[in-house]
């Protein structure tokens, strides 16, 4: 089934449903492959008996198909604009936004066979179909960043007290909340910044923990990327510290709400832990 209800498509720096820099008309005309993706659970008839046995269930890959129209000032316009159109869905793998209704949501997705261009009326006008594959079917709306220092408590209470009183004391949980809005498992980043000595990180609905040595200790200005989907571990960035986990508790962000705890070997109130997440995946 068709949907017609998306306002933009963007991809490579082309928007579909705006005018360019040059002046060319950029029409979405519709998107199919939006909905829910096929499920890869396959049937095996029973022995002797009605029925069958079904394989274990897994959502397939998205292919989206877009189609549009152009307008171009001139005939060398629509020419260039073709050009760019070429340029823009690669065969490589880059973002796909959709603005549906004032929700933006992305897939990544590359081009898959060619694009059917099909000239209009005029020499200035065509309309054309392209297809993307998506190998991770999922759908994502913006990113949400929040930060936490490690568990501490400090002021409060001076003894003896006069009523009425004021609590002073700062409070740190260690402990961050952010909800995933959709129906699938959303991807999960974080980055662990010093002062810090043996860093724990722990889903608190599932209980993984992501639990580094006390060796891996990271000074003032030090820091580790983790990727819990890729189970990749970067200090700065760029060198591996896989080998400093002991636990690999690797997680990702339920639907519905997640915390995530931070705890460490030592206290310092310098260390950070930074969560990223999409807040909302689809399927």
């Amino acid at each position: 089934m068709i949907i017609t209800l998306a306002n933009t498509v963007t991809f490579g720096g082309l928007t579909l449903g705006a005018t360019d820099g040059f002046g060319v008309e950029w029409y979405f005309i519709d998107i199919d492959g939006w909905g829910a993706t096929a499920s890869t659970s396959t049937p095996t008839q029973r022995l002797r008996a009605d029925g069958s046995y079904a394989s274990e269930p897994f959502s397939s890959y998205r292919t989206i198909t877009v189609a549009g129209a152009v307008v171009a000032p001139d005939a060398a316009g629509l020419v260039a604009a073709q050009q760019r159109l070429n340029a823009a869905a690669s065969i490589q793998d880059q973002t796909i936004t959709v603005l549906d209704s004032g929700f933006t949501v992305t897939v990544t997705g590359r081009r898959q066979d060619e694009i059917l261009w099909k000239r209009g009326t005029s020499d200035i006008s065509a309309e054309f179909t392209l297809v993307f594959l998506c190998n991770d079917p999922r759908k994502f709306s913006g990113l949400v960043t929040q930060s936490t220092g490690l568990p501490s408590s400090t002021g409060g209470l001076t003894w003896p007290i006069t009523f009425p009183v004021t609590w002073t004391g700062v409070t740190t949980s260690g402990i961050l909340s952010i909800p995933n809005n959709g129906n699938t498992i959303a991807p999960v980043k974080l980055r662990i910044s010093g002062p810090v000595q043996g860093p724990i990180v722990t889903h608190i609905g599932s209980g993984l923990q992501l639990v580094f040595s006390s060796s891996l200790i990271l000074a003032s200005g030090e820091w580790v990327d983790v990727d819990m989907e890729a189970k990749t571990v970067l200090a700065q960035g760029q060198a591996t510290r896989n080998g400093y986990i002991l636990s690999r508790g690797w997680f990702g962000a339920d639907p519905g709400s997640n915390q995530y705890g931070f705890q460490a070997l030592t206290f310092n109130a310098g260390a950070q832990l930074t969560v990223t997440v999409p807040s909302g995946a689809w399927l």
